[in-house]
């Protein structure tokens, strides 16, 4: 254990040495991606390479911050252009390790669009002096790996200035591929596809009647977990034609999603008699979460499946009464026709080489470039009533710091 200025840090090696009530101080119950069964998942899953540490940050015995991290082998290439993700794969068959560099991050091992910093209600005051502690102790502890770099993963634009302020110096902060939010509910008396413009409003309403002309159907099913490997298989279409990958699930994911979130997780299945053909994994906290896809690109043209999988989506958003719902990164032009408002994600980066973290900093904006804005669509016939109605959605998603 180590002590500084009054803290102590202790780094454990799975959740089950941090109790349910301790990780809930800084963590709500209803903060359901950053959950503590959620972070269960994450170490029954079986992911490549990943291994999980905890930092826990105590003062007088008392915890005050928890800093879930994990170290893994992070690919260089991983937001690289296709044709050189597939020079890169090929090499991999000689050189397993080419363009991978060891990282100790601090966050989710999964895209949740949000960061894994943890800080006790009752110590937000001691915020600055918190954070500064926890990420010199996340850096040490990198090192103390034998790792290359310290990361430091996704952290919103709207905590950025907070989060970010004690290490802006010593770490590169570039941006990640942003997310995305739309407001599915009603505005004055009107629904969703009422309140878009003649010309989208035509366009969903095509991608329904494709997919109506065909045997397709819809399901919401709450017990999937013998369907596990279908559902990895699905999610692995879509990766695998991806741009910009992060990480790989594996069926244990979608078996441990099922088994330890209960009734707080489901899956839209869509079925082609009786083969599923596309899937929609949805957490469910203070907000519905869809967080991945997955598709037989056979029915791809045939029946808008794509857009009628984001089309389910807002359906199942209002079934539920969750009418704000983020439809996540990528895919951006897509989703532009629904409406979206874009929020971009920061990740901070330390090599642990002081003159390679130098070289890092001068080339900063060709290793983290800036992503290209979105140009708006002119979508909704009243988008200051909509940006209204999903802006407090959006704050309200989790506690904030």
């Amino acid at each position: 254990m180590n002590t500084t200025n009054s803290y102590a840090v202790q780094w454990l090696h799975s959740i089950n040495q941090i109790s349910r009530s301790q990780w809930q101080m800084c963590f709500p119950e209803d903060d359901i991606l950053r959950s503590y069964d959620l972070q269960k998942v994450y170490e029954a899953a079986n992911f490549d390479s990943v291994r999980f540490h905890y930092g826990l940050i105590e003062q007088k015995n008392q915890t005050v911050a928890i800093l879930p991290c994990f170290e893994y082998l992070l690919s260089l290439t991983d937001v690289a252009s296709a044709s050189i993700q597939r020079t890169v794969n090929y090499c991999r068959r000689y050189w397993p390790n080419f363009l991978k560099l060891s990282a100790f991050v601090n966050g989710s091992p999964i895209s949740i669009c949000d960061d894994l910093i943890g800080i006790h209600s009752d110590f937000r005051a001691e915020m600055q002096a918190i954070l500064s502690f926890s990420f010199a102790e996340i850096a040490k502890k990198s090192k103390r790996l034998g790792c290359q770099a310290t990361i430091i993963k996704e952290v919103r634009h709207r905590y950025r200035s907070a989060l970010f302020a004690c290490i802006a110096d010593t770490f590169i902060i570039g941006e990640s591929p942003p997310t995305t939010f739309t407001y599915a509910g009603e505005i004055n008396n009107q629904s969703y596809i009422d309140r878009l413009r003649n010309r989208y409003r035509s366009s969903i309403k095509g991608h329904l009647n494709k997919f109506s002309k065909t045997n397709l159907r819809w399901d919401l099913v709450s017990d999937f977990g013998e369907l596990s490997q279908q559902l990895c298989d699905l999610y692995l279409n879509v990766l695998d034609k991806s741009k910009v990958r992060f990480e790989q699930l594996t069926p244990e994911f979608f078996e441990h999603m099922n088994h330890q979130l209960g009734d707080k997780t489901s899956v839209l299945l869509c079925y082609h008699h009786d083969q599923i053909v596309a899937m929609e994994l949805i957490v469910q906290g203070r907000q519905m979460h869809p967080i991945y896809l997955g598709m037989n690109y056979n029915y791809l043209h045939s029946s808008s499946l794509y857009f009628n999988c984001l089309i389910r989506l807002l359906q199942e958003a209002q079934e539920r009464n969750c009418p704000g719902i983020e439809l996540g990164q990528t895919s951006y032009e897509a989703k532009s026709i629904f409406g979206v408002e874009l929020e971009k994600l920061y990740v901070a980066i330390q090599h642990n080489r002081p003159w390679i973290n130098w070289l890092m900093k001068v080339f900063k904006h060709q290793i983290l470039p800036p992503y290209a804005e979105v140009k708006p669509k002119n979508v909704l016939r009243d988008p200051a009533a909509h940006s209204a109605c999903l802006t407090p959605i959006k704050t309200a998603t989790r506690e904030g710091y």
